[in-house]
């Protein structure tokens, strides 16, 4: 049976553990949707996703380098007491599955893979995903280099975010729900 401990006591463990995410995400995934982790364990993810949307920080986000510790410290802290206060008999189930390819993770993105039947939709998504992602890159160097209107700027600004959002959320369908494997 896989083991319960998850708080590395070196930096080799550290790293291992930072391998190993994949894995866990899957198993928080699992354990949110059982039935038999009690709905009050569940709202400690609800309390840490409004941890992280919400604007104010212990320390604010302005700070370089501070200002985002404080965010993953309560991520990763929260889902270490979610994991561990989960009934150990649940983990084992779920961590075995994950070893199994069998979990509810997995079938999910199956199912959502399922959705985007059409492979020729899929490259076509992956590289434009890919063109727009080294067309922002591009711009926001040239960018200092270029008189723009305020405005410009703003819109600018607002398409970039909006492209420094998608972008991620479209690499983990690539590779995730099975666009990498399109012909």
């Amino acid at each position: 049976m896989p083991s319960r401990s998850f708080r590395p006591r070196n930096w080799g463990e550290a790293f291992e553990t930072a391998r190993k995410m994949p894995t866990y995400a899957r198993l928080i995934w699992g354990l949110a949707r059982d039935p038999r982790v009690p709905v009050q364990q569940k709202a400690v993810l609800a309390g840490i996703a409004a941890y992280l949307a919400f604007p104010i920080d212990l320390i604010p986000d302005f700070i370089p380098v501070l200002g985002e510790l404080d965010d993953l410290a309560v991520l990763v802290l929260g889902l270490d007491w979610f994991i561990r206060n989960a009934p150990p008999e649940v983990v084992d189930e779920h961590m075995a599955r994950i070893a199994r390819h069998e979990d509810t993770l997995s079938r999910d993105l199956e199912k959502a893979g399922g959705l985007l039947e059409d492979r020729g939709t899929k490259v076509d998504t992956h590289v434009h995903m890919t063109d727009a992602g080294y067309l922002a890159l591009l711009l926001a160097l040239v960018q200092p280099y270029v008189a723009l209107s305020a405005v410009r700027k703003k819109s600018l600004a607002k398409l970039f975010l909006l492209g420094g959002t998608l972008l991620p959320i479209g690499i983990f369908l690539i590779h995730y729900v099975g666009l990498a494997y399109s012909p």
